[in-house]
């Protein structure tokens, strides 16, 4: 069970109690480097270590991009799924995404993986994984650990994480703006909109940060420094292949305001970050578009009085 106070429940459609809008969960949120190489082995590779780390029997859906419907997983699916993303027909195929999931609406488990083809767009290719807020977060760890040591990469955030219902994402989002009033340890992202701006700054920091060489380089950031640290509140740093990665604490906190909590650990590694954080994110839909708050929200660990 993560530390800290009680994870939050799930919030749904009133008028359709069935359907998920927003729910917390444990996620990791990669922005990719290279496209190529993922489009070629990665982005199959990631889903096979994925799926042999979810719970079993919890990815009971699957779409992709050029689906117009979900439809459930069942018999040899999931290997299908896999020798599909690992079908290289000698270029990415633009725009492709392959989601699979528990829950059509705010998913608790999902591999979500969008392709790109360098050539055509300059956005980043992204992958995002969410597992229950209940599972180890040691999960998370070996997942960012992977794929870094693998496959080069741009930015990553993981931890706690509020996953979004994308045909309510206004309502979700207002929920989900509620939530981060209270828990500052709690990660959003919108990897689709933060896509296009992943080459120019980090998409914020979390209980995992992972910097790629890519975006050190970009961004001028000496990761053998943030490596040697000196780091006071537990923070752990492991270089690996193409990139380094920031752990905050042995396990993620959700940081209640309301029972007195504050990561500092999390803190620390925003505020050694902060000058390399994209200066102007998308704004996030809700509360955040409503309050104009999308950039303090991205800069509450740095500048706590902002958000409020």
């Amino acid at each position: 069970m993560p530390l800290g106070s009680v994870i939050p429940a799930a919030r749904v459609l009133t008028a359709a109690p069935t359907i998920t809008v927003a729910r917390p969960a444990l996620g990791l949120t990669l922005y990719l480097a290279e496209p190529i190489v993922w489009a070629r082995e990665g982005g199959a590779a990631m889903f096979e270590a994925f799926r042999t780390r979810a719970p079993g029997g919890l990815l009971r859906w699957y779409t992709d991009s050029q689906l117009t419907d979900w439809f459930r997983v069942g018999g040899d699916r999931l290997d299908e799924i896999g020798k599909a993303l690992s079908l290289w027909i000698g270029r990415p195929r633009q725009l492709l995404q392959v989601r699979v999931v528990d829950d059509t609406g705010a998913p608790s488990t999902a591999f979500t993986y969008r392709e790109v083809d360098p050539r055509r767009t300059v956005r980043a290719a992204t992958l995002e994984l969410v597992l229950p807020a209940v599972s180890s977060p040691a999960l998370l760890v070996e997942l960012a650990a992977e794929a870094a040591s693998r496959w080069p990469v741009l930015s990553g955030v993981g931890g706690h994480l509020a996953t979004w219902n994308p045909h309510e994402k206004p309502t979700a989002f207002w929920d989900i703006h509620d939530w981060c009033k209270r828990f500052v340890g709690l990660d959003v992202q919108d990897a689709d909109a933060m896509a296009w701006h992943a080459f120019d700054g980090l998409p914020g920091s979390g209980w995992l940060t992972l910097v790629g060489n890519a975006a050190a380089d970009r961004l001028r950031l000496d990761l053998a420094a943030l490596a040697a640290g000196p780091w006071k509140h537990g923070v752990k740093a492991t270089p690996l292949a193409h990139g380094l990665l920031l752990q905050a604490g042995p396990a993620p906190v959700l940081g209640d305001l309301n029972h007195g909590e504050f990561p500092w650990a999390y803190a620390e590694v925003a505020r050694r970050l902060a000058p390399a954080f994209l200066n102007e994110p998308p704004p996030f839909w809700g509360g955040f578009r409503d309050h104009g708050d999308t950039v303090a929200w991205l800069r509450r660990l740095v500048e706590p009085e902002g958000w409020r």
